[in-house]
């Protein structure tokens, strides 16, 4: 259930009226609070604090790009773990590893940086890749990743009638466009017929998983229904809300090959989607929290405390290797119980994001009671809520 928008944009704690699964209604407190990263790798709290998002906001120019999810998701599954910034060492070069890795896991992130590279199809047909090009850094958005739209081959979509078109002028008509890369829209190498007008503008992705690689091999899609048999699209940003496979998560699947829960896709082998999952017919997939969980699935983690430290290699600005401290402080959030009453909740962390370029961190935490009834904004905003440090 997302929260109306009514309430103040510029709030860094609000309580919001909610259901648990079962319809029963909660009182949620959410809290956001904003560090300064210090050269020490410590979080100290920074003067200027970032109010909640109460919407996703999307990139101007790259409209499918998520910049930030919706803070006040009544219900995750888990922690989310995002990062901001750049792939950089300090030096140029073509080719490096960034790595993510947060001390309560054992098995960190890695994204494979590549410099720009150009497709080459020799006269006997043969597809080759361009050795990567020298680079001080790229970032590390889904811009980055693998997919995109093939705007060429999208060109011979059937429409409607240019009458029903223009009775319907917000409507998105290419949606649902097989050329569109159902796991980011976003990115770029998203090839389905590579003709030579899409040969002289088509950009290769330069972040990708290091064991599912794209290769001249698996560059061309030809059978469209197979798109889940692609590599994945791997960036520590947020994910939006229709990719695959977070579009699972909210009870929807996009038109797929049949064999997709069968055979083994990327997402299988890479551990990002539970097994349950590749078990079930496409019918019986449901809403489930983890739909408010917009992190790359391998930095959506088991409910994080906040004392951990997460170590960023190649990602921080002149610091090749650096770990950052959080600042191990939990809030203590009561909500409104009526009749004079303040409930005690239990507090969870919700989201943390790390901004490596301006040397940010956010972390958003939420604690919810049982409410008697649901409540309107114009009441929220006049009962007690507490928020201690």
């Amino acid at each position: 259930m997302q929260p109306e928008l009514q309430f103040d944009t510029k709030a860094t704690q609000l309580q919001i009226s909610g259901t648990e699964h079962d319809s029963s209604f909660l009182l949620a407190g959410f809290v956001k609070r904003t560090y300064d990263i210090m050269d020490s790798g410590k979080c100290v709290l920074a003067t200027t604090q970032e109010p909640l998002h109460l919407a996703p906001v999307y990139d101007e120019k790259n409209k499918n790009l998520l910049l930030h999810d919706i803070d006040c998701f009544m219900h995750k599954a888990a922690t989310d773990v995002v990062v901001k910034g750049f792939a950089q060492s300090g030096r140029v070069q073509s080719q490096l590893t960034s790595v993510i890795h947060v001390s309560s896991q054992s098995k960190p992130q890695k994204f494979l940086v590549s410099g720009k590279r150009t497709v080459v199809r020799h006269q006997d047909g043969r597809i080759e890749f361009s050795k990567p090009s020298d680079f001080e850094k790229i970032s590390l958005d889904y811009s980055e990743a693998y997919g995109g739209i093939d705007h060429v081959a999208e060109r011979s979509m059937e429409l409607p009638s240019k009458e029903i078109m223009d009775a319907m002028p917000d409507h998105d008509w290419y949606a649902s466009s097989p050329y569109r890369y159902g796991r980011n829209t976003a990115g770029k190498g998203f090839v389905t017929n590579l003709s030579e007008e899409l040969l002289e503008t088509l950009e290769l992705p330069s972040i990708e998983e290091p064991t599912n690689l794209l290769t001249p091999a698996n560059l061309v899609l030809q059978d469209l229904t197979r798109w889940a048999f692609q590599p994945v699209a791997k960036s520590p940003g947020w994910m939006n809300h229709e990719w695959f496979p977070r579009i699972l998560h909210f009870g929807m699947m996009p038109e797929a090959h049949p064999a997709t829960f069968k055979e083994s896709i990327p997402e299988y082998y890479l551990e990002t989607l539970a097994p349950s999952i590749f078990k079930m017919p496409p019918e019986a997939i449901r809403l489930s929290n983890r739909a408010a969980n917009g992190a790359w699935p391998g930095l959506q983690l088991p409910w994080m405390i906040g004392n951990e430290s997460i170590r960023l290699i190649n990602i921080f600005p002149d610091k090749p290797d650096f770990t950052i401290q959080l600042p191990a402080e939990r809030p203590s959030i009561s909500v409104d119980g009526r009749r004079g009453k303040m409930l005690a909740t239990k507090p969870e962390l919700h989201s943390i994001v790390v901004d490596a370029e301006n040397k940010k961190l956010t972390m958003v935490w939420k604690g919810s009671a049982p409410a008697l009834r649901p409540y309107l904004v114009e009441e929220l905003t006049k009962m007690p809520f507490e928020v201690k440090w």
